[in-house]
């Protein structure tokens, strides 16, 4: 950028001698940086944690576009940091928030005796048919969570 002396515009076919007085440059370097996920976990746990007796109750929930205020990252990134192996939050009727960790070991006991039970083979578990089968005893958000965070996805998914 240069700062010139003389701000009047010039008319047409006049040349003019101008004199330099200030130089200026910069660089911005831009560097990736992973987002902070303490906001984000600070204000899931203010809630109660989703279980049998806490169900509906307590805090305040967040909804995804929330949460998004409150991290400055993309939403592949927020949708990463909520369903990371140490946060494991579920959406829950568009609200956010983590499992009790006592529930979230029966369930997952739960789906685990009834993919026994049903003979699935443990490589290919059917989502939505254990769903169905646990529908009297979880919640089917609940059963999808317990396998998106517990089972290894395969090959064809």
């Amino acid at each position: 950028m240069l700062l010139l002396g003389d701000d009047r515009e010039p008319r047409v076919g006049e040349k003019r001698q101008r004199e330099v007085r200030t130089s200026l440059s910069m660089f911005y370097e831009v560097v990736p940086k992973k987002p902070r996920r303490e906001p984000v976990v600070a204000r899931l746990r203010e809630a109660p944690p989703y279980d049998v007796e806490a169900t509906g109750k307590g805090g305040r929930l967040y909804t995804l576009e929330e949460l998004d205020e409150l991290c400055p990252c993309s939403r592949k990134e927020l949708l990463g940091i909520l369903r990371s192996r140490t946060v494991r939050a579920l959406e829950i009727e568009g609200k956010w928030r983590v499992l009790g960790e006592e529930y979230e070991a029966s369930a997952l006991k739960l789906v685990v005796a009834t993919i026994g039970e049903e003979m699935w083979d443990v490589d290919s578990v059917p989502v939505g048919e254990c769903a169905a089968k646990l529908a009297q005893d979880l919640p089917q958000a609940v059963v999808r969570h317990c396998l998106a965070c517990y089972a290894a996805e395969g090959e064809r998914g």
